[in-house]
């Protein structure tokens, strides 16, 4: 018997509002800025980012640290996924939009995969590569 625990719901909703931060023009921009060249320079400027908008939305503060944490992960996960990819295919488009999370805020690499190849705005080598 296969007993799969679903995460309490308040994590559920950090875990899309972190999503939702993710895909904001100015994150993206910050996230491609970035580059994958240092993953602790990589996460810390990634939370500095969040917090500032965290700041802006109307949540107690122990949430906003429970969010900074959620981000942070991640974040990690973003970091190690593009690591595993870097030598198949090269992303000069939005890539985190096609992210496609599991309720334990990993990625789950099989959907976006498919999510990449369906990408039309992508090279058509590097939408089939992967």
């Amino acid at each position: 018997m296969n007993t799969h625990s679903v995460p309490p719901l308040q994590f559920m909703c950090l875990r899309e509002t972190v999503i939702h931060l993710f895909n904001r023009k100015d994150m993206k921009k910050c996230l491609h800025e970035l580059g994958f060249h240092d993953p602790h320079g990589y996460v810390d400027c990634i939370a500095k980012r969040g917090e500032e908008l965290a700041s802006t939305l109307p949540i107690p503060a122990s949430v906003k640290h429970a969010l900074m944490d959620v981000l942070r992960s991640m974040a990690t996960e973003v970091f190690d996924w593009y690591i595993k990819q870097k030598y198949l295919i090269s992303y000069d488009f939005d890539v985190i939009s096609s992210f496609h999370w599991r309720s334990d805020c990993t990625i789950d690499e099989v959907k976006t995969a498919q999510a990449l190849a369906r990408r039309q705005d992508a090279d058509i080598a590097s939408r089939f590569l992967e």
